[in-house]
């Protein structure tokens, strides 16, 4: 049984260790690295520093780790070396940032690692916060314009799963259940969004439905927008991976980007309704939202 790994490739991109659960430790990270599988590495207590580059990490089931590094977002490093250069882009460069935020979503997944404590989970929540803030960065000097005329209306954002059942204090509007209506402030945006960042507790005890043993559970925010002269219904899906095992609280924390939705009447009397629910629970019963936040 696999128990430790020799230095590993400076140019490697990609590590899947999913299943080596004698697996106890992991040499240095090399920079490049994009994904991390650890899925079912039941020995792990921790992790080594992680690249700059990565962009998903699946930790699902690695029921000892104890504590993380700090969480990075490959957007800080483009953040300094790309997005200056966006002002006035080259086509090839505007395409390839196009083509990198539609295809590349930011994934931290911690499903069942029950053994982390409350160091470390809050650690990932003030991580959360600035991957959330370049993103939005991000989006906003790509400019919407650009994304709009390259008919780009899927860009995916970020996603982080974790055990918990804590909303992050940086979350302003908060509620009970499911939904949440907040007036958007006065000089919140003109006649563009940036995106959504929203925060749910869900309760994954097992019910009886079967979308309870899926490997992945699909989750949709029903996001609706009213000004003075029309309504605007937009769906913001995505799905976490879980198991049977799963019985405790978990916290999904994500960034929807909408850089396609725009308003004629700009920022004025602006109303935003948002509804978050397990897609199979409008037929059948599935995991309970127990608090929600924008």
């Amino acid at each position: 049984m696999l128990q430790s790994l020799p230095a590993l490739p400076l140019c490697l991109e990609s590590l899947d260790l999913t299943g080596c659960n004698m697996l106890r430790s992991i040499p240095e990270l090399p920079l490049c690295l994009k994904y991390l599988g650890l899925e079912e590495c039941n020995m792990l207590r921790s992790l080594p520093e992680l690249s700059l580059c990565l962009q998903s990490l699946e930790a699902e089931n690695c029921k000892r780790l104890q504590s993380l590094p700090e969480i990075p977002s490959c957007l800080q490093e483009l953040d300094a070396s790309v997005l200056e250069k966006l002002s006035k882009p080259s086509p090839d460069l505007r395409q390839w940032y196009l083509e990198y935020l539609k295809l590349h979503p930011i994934y931290f997944g911690f499903t069942n690692c029950l053994k982390l404590n409350g160091k470390a989970n809050n650690k990932i929540l003030a991580d959360s916060r600035p991957i959330i803030r370049h993103m939005a960065i991000a989006s906003l000097r790509l400019g919407y314009e650009n994304a709009y005329n390259e008919k780009i209306y899927e860009l995916r954002g970020s996603l982080i799963v974790l055990p918990g059942s804590e909303i992050p204090d940086w979350f302003s509007n908060q509620s009970s259940g499911s939904s949440i209506c907040i007036q958007l402030p006065l000089h919140s945006f003109r006649r563009n969004l940036i995106g959504f960042s929203f925060c749910a507790v869900l309760d994954f005890k097992k019910v009886d439905s079967p979308c309870s043993c899926n490997s992945y559970v699909s989750f949709q925010s029903d996001l609706e927008i009213k000004t003075l002269s029309e309504t605007k219904h937009i769906d913001l899906g995505f799905s976490v991976r879980t198991d049977c095992s799963v019985d405790s609280d978990h916290v999904i924390l994500c960034f929807k980007p909408c850089l396609n939705v725009g308003f004629p009447d700009g920022y004025h009397h602006t109303t935003v309704s948002l509804k978050f629910f397990n897609e199979c629970s409008r037929n059948q019963k599935g995991h309970k939202i127990k608090r929600y936040g924008v």
